[in-house]
């Protein structure tokens, strides 16, 4: 199945601090915007790992993936056993501060529940 990331511009953004686990607490205004990042994620019954790939070589293929990571966190917390492959196709720029490798993240989140 695949589903649309969309990428988001911040209207207004305030970092209130950093949280014990290193990130920081915000406080944020956003709104969507058009351009979308587009994944394409299917379960694969036949055992236990997340295949992810990505066509923009610039970003972590593994475990440092915002996508890797919130697949690997539901498949713990939800204690699935089944394999699933993650296809990213990048059109969101990295790194521009549109919000597209928490918005991939969450996306994912939102299709394996």
């Amino acid at each position: 199945m695949q589903v649309q990331a969309p990428a988001k511009i911040n209207l207004s953004f305030r970092i209130k601090g950093r949280r014990e686990d290193g990130f920081h607490e915000i406080e944020t205004l956003m709104a969507p915007v058009t351009l979308t990042d587009r994944l394409t994620i299917d379960r694969v019954s036949s055992g236990g790992g997340i295949d992810f790939s990505c066509d923009d070589p610039s970003l972590p293929p593994g475990g440092d993936n915002l996508v890797v990571k919130a697949a690997s966190l539901f498949r713990e917390t939800a204690n699935v056993s089944d394999g699933v492959k993650i296809a990213l196709e990048k059109r969101i720029p990295h790194g521009a501060g549109l919000g597209g490798g928490s918005s991939d993240a969450a996306s994912t989140l939102l299709r394996l529940e």
